[in-house]
């Protein structure tokens, strides 16, 4: 925890320390704000109603829509604008990640192995809806409708997985203008995606390599055709161009550099230099 006045306080919160209390959510609250009251610490964690909504699926050609699945609770942190909050695992453990086909509607999923399997940390254990789990396996995350080809990722510096992929159709609120969008995906250490941003190509774009900063920013490099920014379709509208695109470790846009020539080019790689320069 730091405050404003660039002090920083480490509060460890360690479950066991409550003994034969239930781990009840309640308790488990209880517990975790009476270390930030000791520590002098304002923000507090609370809980959150997170409502399950109607699925709609496809079987033989119709949409059928399932009912919503039970209510579920999230811890929520209730701070306070003289703190910043960072979380860190008391133990970590490397881990690899692989993403494969899945259903027979060819959707895609995400799978999270702990390679590391040495250290303290736990193994992983099996999660609830996981399914064909298989020993080493910390998540399984079904990736957003309209995601094709994952085409590179990198990690963040909070543990997260950034992925650059081909989008081919809407997801969420975002449609696509073109034929095919670049996506770009964030997935926490937990195997949640939190975030799908879709870059706003006009006819096809395809992201290629995707780079991240020490303090979260994200650069994403490939080619596009048509216009990427509104009114700028590079200097042969059928021809393809690279560029590259920056975001803060929110997700929101930065800058973006377009480059061309009369020939097909694209940007096959990028990385951050000093100061914030990109490569």
């Amino acid at each position: 925890m730091k405050r404003s006045d660039n002090t920083t306080h480490a509060v460890a919160i360690d479950l066991e320390e409550m003994g034969a209390t239930p781990r009840t959510l309640t308790n488990v609250l209880t517990h975790i704000n009476s270390k930030l009251e000791a520590a002098g610490l304002q923000t507090r964690v609370g809980r959150e109603l997170v409502k399950e909504a109607p699925r709609t699926m496809t079987v033989n050609g119709k949409p059928v829509t399932l009912p919503a699945g039970p209510d579920k609770f999230a811890l929520v942190v209730r701070g306070v604008s003289t703190e910043t909050v960072r979380f860190s695992p008391a133990e970590s453990a490397d881990a690899v990640y692989v993403v494969q086909n899945a259903g027979s509607a060819g959707g895609l999923q995400l799978l999270k192995f702990q390679s590391d399997t040495g250290g303290d940390a736990p193994a992983p254990i099996p999660g609830v809806g996981d399914t064909q789990w298989v020993e080493g396996r910390s998540s399984q995350t079904t990736l957003p409708p309209g995601v094709g080809t994952v085409r590179a990722s990198a990690t963040g510096p909070d543990g997260s997985l950034w992925m650059v992929a081909d989008l081919t159709e809407r997801t969420g609120n975002q449609p696509i203008k073109g034929q095919r969008d670049v996506a770009l995906i964030k997935v926490d250490s937990a195997g949640r995606v939190v975030m799908t941003q879709a870059l706003g190509a006009a006819s096809t774009a395809s992201g290629y390599a995707i780079a991240i900063d020490e303090n979260g920013r994200v650069a994403v490099a490939g080619s596009v055709t048509g216009a990427l920014e509104p009114g700028k379709s590079g200097d042969v509208a059928t021809v393809a161009d690279s560029f590259v695109t920056v975001f803060d470790a929110e997700g929101a846009e930065l800058w973006t550099q377009r480059r061309g020539a009369r020939a097909a080019d694209e940007a096959t790689s990028v990385s951050f230099g000093p100061n914030g320069t990109v490569y």
